[in-house]
């Protein structure tokens, strides 16, 4: 089969390459015969979605194991593969972004919220850990000047195992959330 980069790299109206409509359908077997025959790794469509962003989101797991295997950009749109898989408690996801060198403190450009401050807010103790092995900096501030243990106690009414687990490894017992209230 002769290369042909104009018809593998061939954009839809929507700006959809083959590439993306192999990944979003989990046909894992032609997102490899695309990759072999140099189809682009990260296409962006007109709304700035990648093909391993939509094997992501549609939870094709060997076509997200794929195309990271052929290089693709796991860091692409400020983090938002790994941010994704914080929001969604994909632990499995998490842990394999993380393996393969996610940024763990690149935050949201709309809020600055970090995959660590994600983890707070969805009080999941596991990624929070995982994020903190791997780098996450738990001092990082989203927009608001909050950090994760501040945005945990914001979010806190109950025992919260993602507080305790933040506020130990940030040696921070006591964290003033604003001038009216301390929290301990």
């Amino acid at each position: 089969m002769e290369y042909r980069g104009d018809i593998i790299n061939a954009k839809s109206n929507d700006g959809w390459t083959p590439l993306h409509v192999a990944a979003h359908y989990g046909r894992d077997s032609f997102v490899r015969l695309l990759l072999e025959f140099r189809a682009e790794v990260d296409p962006l469509s007109d709304k700035g979605t990648t093909p391993l962003q939509l094997a992501i989101i549609r939870e094709r797991s060997s076509c997200v194991r794929i195309l990271l295997d052929h290089s693709a950009n796991i860091d692409i749109q400020n983090g938002f593969l790994l941010r994704y898989a914080v929001i969604k408690g994909n632990h499995s996801y998490c842990r394999m972004f993380l393996q393969r060198g996610a940024d763990t403190n690149l935050g949201r450009l709309e809020d600055g919220q970090t995959p660590l401050h994600l983890s707070a807010l969805r009080d999941d103790a596991l990624c929070a850990q995982m994020l903190y092995t791997y780098g996450a900096n738990t001092n990082t501030r989203n927009y608001e000047g909050q950090t994760p243990v501040a945005v945990s106690v914001s979010m806190s009414g109950i025992s919260r195992p993602c507080l305790d687990f933040l506020q130990e490894v940030t040696n921070n017992k006591t964290m003033e959330v604003d001038t009216r209230f301390t929290f301990y």
